[in-house]
């Protein structure tokens, strides 16, 4: 074939590898750049006029009759020892994935707690300061801050809980994977202590005044519903954004490794 037709039916011989290179690089920014914003954005939690009427509400809490059973979990047993009956309605601000990069609860067996969830409800969740907090979470706990006084006199730490939550299905283990923050979800079941593979029990609290260690509600979850997302078009940008980063890493990897081999050769 003579040289001039190979070039055009081949015209990758004819790129510029660094040219493509550096085009990748500069979408990867404009990328990570709207992904950041998308994620602040995502995460914010919403306005006063948005929080449902449910979510003012306290929770339920009942005594139980039902008795003591066994879970079994990724081949370890638990036994589970109902201590009320529960619902609780609020506004997600802190979310952790007890799976994912969690070595506290993978050595000591703990795959039941499979999400924990930090949710408002009341007073805090329509509270005008309510974004001057700041929320986190750990492996365990759910942490709280501000530099705003006005937002900590207002804050009342009897309208959070920072909730252990085991699902009784893998529906249930679906709505619960799927809350995030600014999200107003409605959990039910029952508090439970349990018992952990390599001895030892985790206890759950029974009232909604305690503070720090043992403060925590560990719920047996048989209902999850999440009533209202909280920012449904920017976690879809973050998404997005997500997909088209890996799309366009995989291109710069293939401009470095793959189009040169090409770029390079000589048509016969």
């Amino acid at each position: 074939m003579p040289e001039g037709e190979f070039g055009n039916h081949m015209n990758i011989k004819n790129w510029d590898v660094g040219d493509i290179f550096f085009l990748c690089l500069k979408l990867l920014g404009v990328i990570l750049c709207v992904g950041v914003f998308a994620h602040f954005k995502a995460v914010r939690l919403p306005r006063i006029e948005m929080i449902l009427p449910e979510v003012l509400e306290e929770p339920l809490q009942q005594n139980t009759t039902k008795a003591p059973f066994l879970a079994f979990v990724e081949g370890q047993r638990y036994r589970i020892t109902p201590k009320a009956e529960y619902r609780l309605r609020g506004l997600v601000v802190a979310t952790h994935d007890s799976a994912f990069m969690d070595i506290t609860h993978a050595a000591a067996k703990d795959f039941i707690n499979t999400h924990d969830i930090c949710v408002l409800w009341g007073d805090n969740a329509t509270s005008p300061y309510l974004r001057d907090m700041k929320f986190t979470h750990g492996d365990w706990t759910c942490y709280f801050q501000t530099q705003s006084q006005e937002a900590w006199k207002s804050f009342s730490k009897s309208k959070i809980s920072n909730n252990h939550l085991l699902p009784s299905n893998a529906e249930i283990e679906k709505v619960i994977a799927s809350a995030r923050i600014g999200d107003q979800i409605e959990l039910a079941g029952s508090l439970v202590d349990y018992t952990m593979p390599e001895g030892g029990v985790r206890k759950t609290s029974l009232s909604r005044d305690d503070v720090e260690n043992g403060a925590c509600e560990i719920i047996y979850v048989t209902q999850a519903k999440i009533l209202s997302r909280g920012s449904p078009f920017w976690y879809g940008v973050r998404t997005a954004c997500q997909v088209a980063a890996a799309m366009v890493i995989a291109g710069l990897l293939f401009s470095v490794f793959i189009l040169p081999k090409f770029s390079h050769e000589s048509p016969k």
